[in-house]
């Protein structure tokens, strides 16, 4: 009986990793999409520390084929900086966080619709695109409502799922930010979008019952942590390492047991 029971015990914990892999390679990646401000209000040095606060973020993440990045750079004009690339190797995340820090500002206006339609034209253009898809836009400066909200409002019928801003420094429009942030049962101006705590660590737009945000960031140097902690909440990494060391433990825990009971047989049967 306890043989049985053991064998089941670690049949179970040495299936899970397989069925995760197995999960992993069929299932759609998750598509994020970073529009990142270049216009000229922000200095050199600002755009530095946010670039590389964005590659520090980037060089946490997962190499499982479970995430694809996409970045696009945005002023008066925009430009296809990285992907959409499919994070499936240390190698490939590796090449990500080169990228991402070999980024150069391109300096103008502030339109962050462009940046938008960009990020929509690749990601539903990509091969991954059909699992969740979310698009972050970060900016320190104002910009205007109208052709942005219906970049937001296409994205939406596009199929993009949510769109997600962080406002950096005192100059960013938040109210035209909240304007349009949507999430997978909302739309872009709804009156659904939420103003967070400054720098607060947001939830996952995907999530139920969760209202689109925006996140309020002082300065360029919280720009780093605040975009790794919406990473993390998007990307649910550790879960299922905990679950194999769990049922290892449990295995492990009963082969001991066992063990222990043969021992006290033996001896019995000894005396």
């Amino acid at each position: 009986m306890f043989r049985f029971g053991l064998t089941r015990l670690k049949a179970l914990a040495l299936s899970v990793p397989l069925a995760l892999a197995s999960a992993s390679a069929f299932a759609a990646p998750t598509q994020l999409g970073f529009a990142i401000d270049g216009s000229g209000s922000i200095n050199s040095t600002e755009f530095s520390t946010q670039r590389q606060g964005l590659a520090n973020a980037f060089g946490a993440l997962p190499t499982d084929s479970s995430v694809e990045i996409t970045v696009v750079q945005f002023s008066s004009s925009q430009r296809l900086e990285v992907g959409p690339l499919l994070i499936d190797s240390v190698a490939t995340r590796n090449s990500l966080v080169t990228q991402t820090n070999a980024i150069g500002q391109l300096g103008g206006g502030t339109d962050p619709e462009l940046a938008i339609d960009r990020l929509t034209s690749e990601m539903t253009g990509s091969s991954n695109f059909g699992g969740d898809s979310i698009i972050n836009l970060s900016t320190d400066g104002g910009f205007s409502l109208s052709p942005a909200l219906t970049s937001a409002n296409a994205a939406k019928t596009a199929g993009i799922d949510a769109l997600t801003g962080e406002g950096i420094g005192s100059g960013a429009n938040l109210n035209n930010l909240q304007s349009l942030v949507y999430g997978p049962n909302t739309n872009p101006n709804d009156g659904s979008g939420q103003i967070l705590a400054t720098d607060a660590t947001p939830p996952n737009p995907l999530a139920t019952g969760v209202n689109p945000w925006v996140v309020p960031v002082s300065d360029f140097n919280a720009f780093g942590p605040v975009i790794q902690s919406k990473i993390q909440a998007v990307v649910d990494v550790p879960a299922p390492a905990t679950l194999i060391l769990t049922l290892a433990g449990i295995a492990g825990l009963a082969a001991t047991r066992i063990g222990r009971r043969r021992q006290s047989a033996t001896a019995l049967a000894a005396a």
